[in-house]
């Protein structure tokens, strides 16, 4: 009879590698009202947030995408009525 005991635990798996996205979303700031419908149309929460600090005189806050968190689904592009959110290389990224 095996001795359950002394069994060692099987090793847990390891937790899935997040794909990257080929494209990010990137909001253009010159277009931007900040109404947010691009924030409540994000399936992940805190992806899109308003800028801190901006010294503009908007009634609402502008936002911007954080690259870490975007999935590159491209709602918010579809969904901006302002047509200010693009999809960019995630290798172009950083360099806008």
């Amino acid at each position: 009879m095996a001795d359950v005991q002394n069994t060692p635990a099987p090793m847990p798996k390891p937790a899935p590698k997040k794909k990257v996205p080929r494209e990010l979303a990137w909001v253009e700031q010159d277009g931007c009202t900040g109404c947010g419908v691009c924030i409540d149309f994000c399936p992940v929460e805190n992806c899109i947030v308003p800028i801190p600090g901006q010294e503009f005189d908007t009634v609402n806050p502008l936002v911007e995408v954080v690259p870490d968190l975007c999935i590159g689904c491209k709602i918010c592009v579809r969904e901006c009525p302002w047509e200010t959110i693009e999809m960019i290389p995630n290798s172009e990224f950083g360099k806008k």
